[in-house]
């Protein structure tokens, strides 16, 4: 079977855009990145089992956890030998950070043995990681030959997505959870999906066929986020000493900092809306829109519980809340004196 790509419909590319169709479709680079762990886990799993043979697997998928840049040089040579028995081999890169600020001799090395790798094996290179900085110059040039997919976390103030997720998830895991279950999960799970994974097997074991409402699984599933809800409005009041108490709970907890720094940000930009139309003088039904918000009951409560804020302290909140994200992804956890910064405001 001839699996070369059609360029009777690629007439109007150039020679130099066909030559990379053309090694994109032999040479198979995949890139991923993101923060959903569990999505990017099962692409990760979905391409092991697309091109390794199950009996071989344990010989050709090859994983390489060092941060040394010289494990570009061995995973490329790597590549280029055959694979044991039957199927393909996959390479698997986890450590995409060491592509960053590569010496020049490493870029060399890549553009004269990329181009050059056999194609005949169909073996896969895979490179992984939760960030990604895609404007460097050895992934752009593993880019030329592959593909990147982001595998991004819903933002935990889209309540719809995560709820559609969470109805997509249980029915891979062929649960039957009332309406006002799925609720709870929503609040309760956020867009933490690697807790999500993990709390519907304990489910799908305890429910044996059987329907789960609200009241069944809400002893067995913590609802971590309102401890995290209620460390907002500690931020929100300026109770140091309290919003203190509150992240170290969730912390032992076991809540993921990322998730914490999610919910402040769902708190404090949903107040901040609420804040601006009240400002406006919009129409309640607007700012309910705007604010995404289910019930639009609760607009009555936002109003009150940002009574004494300015603008200018929830802006100002939001941008620490930032900060917090953006320091975690960099693998700086400050939590507690950004939280001192937010009270303070």
């Amino acid at each position: 079977m001839d699996n070369r790509p059609n360029l009777n419909h690629h007439s109007s590319l150039t020679q130099f855009q066909i030559e990379v169709l053309l090694i994109k479709q032999a040479m198979l680079i995949h890139i991923l990145s993101g923060e959903d762990t569990v999505s990017l886990n099962n692409r990760i799993n979905q391409i092991v089992e697309e091109h390794t043979h199950p009996q071989w697997r344990t010989f050709n998928y090859i994983k390489l956890n060092s941060t040394n840049q010289d494990t570009i040089a061995d995973a490329i040579t790597e590549i280029r030998t055959i694979p044991f028995g039957e199927g393909a081999k996959v390479v698997h890169i986890n450590q995409a950070s060491i592509f960053n600020n590569c010496a020049d001799e490493i870029i060399q090395f890549m553009e004269e043995n990329l181009k050059a790798i056999s194609t005949t094996n169909g073996n896969v290179l895979l490179v992984t990681s939760t960030k990604i900085d895609c404007r460097g110059k050895a992934i752009k040039l593993l880019s030329k030959y592959g593909n990147i997919e982001e595998f991004p976390l819903i933002p935990s103030w889209n309540k719809k997505e995560i709820r559609n997720l969470i109805n997509h998830s249980v029915s891979s895991y062929k649960l039957s959870l009332t309406s006002n279950a799925i609720d709870y999960l929503v609040e309760a799970i956020a867009n933490n999906t690697t807790r999500l994974d993990s709390e519907l097997k304990k489910l799908s074991i305890y429910a044996a066929g059987e329907i789960l409402n609200k009241e069944t699984i809400i002893p067995l599933v913590n609802n971590n986020t309102s401890k995290c809800i209620e460390l907002a409005h500690a931020c929100l009041t300026g109770k140091v000493k309290v919003a203190l108490e509150l992240l170290s709970n969730s912390m032992l907890s076991n809540e993921h900092p990322l998730i914490i720094a999610a919910t402040l940000y769902s708190c404090f930009r949903t107040w901040l809306i609420v804040k601006a139309g009240m400002i406006e003088k919009l129409k309640d039904e607007e700012i309910v829109r705007l604010a995404n918000l289910k019930n639009p009951k609760r607009l009555y409560f936002l109003k009150a519980e940002i009574q004494f804020a300015s603008v200018e302290k929830l802006k100002q909140s939001l941008e620490f809340i930032c900060s917090i994200e953006h320091e975690l992804k960099q693998g700086i956890n400050n939590l507690e004196a950004q939280i001192i910064k937010i009270c303070s405001i």
